[in-house]
């Protein structure tokens, strides 16, 4: 399994594939068979309000099945600083006690990240 992630330059938001490489031999003859298999998520994820006081909503579409989801939240020195375990298409957090400055939600899926986004602490 490979990861790619591009930005998207527009918003500044990061896009996470994965492709899944199959090989395949058999000894019967000269026989190879490579497959490739895409997977791409396309989470968007909104954040409000933004910037933030006390709590924010995370919402989440573009997602089919939430199970093996999780949210992350990073600080600007890339320190995990809260983490939410049972997502769903709308979720709340509580940053009253972050610190102020610019945070980083990544949004993962069986531990890939397939969404970042971004929120200010005020």
């Amino acid at each position: 399994m490979f990861k790619y992630e591009w930005i998207d330059i527009d918003n500044g938001n990061a896009v996470v594939a994965d492709l899944m490489v199959r090989y395949d031999h058999t000894n019967v003859g000269t026989t190879c068979a490579v497959s490739v298999k895409e997977q791409e998520f396309n989470a968007e994820v909104s954040i409000s309000p933004n910037p933030a006081n006390d709590n924010i909503a995370l919402s989440l579409s573009g997602v089919e099945n939430f199970n093996g989801m999780s949210i992350h939240v990073f600080d600007m020195l890339g320190k995990k600083v809260s983490s939410i375990s049972q997502v769903g298409p709308n979720n709340n957090l509580n940053v009253s006690e972050f610190e102020n400055g610019m945070y980083f939600v990544s949004i993962m899926k069986n531990e890939s990240l397939i969404k970042t986004s971004k929120f200010i602490k005020e």
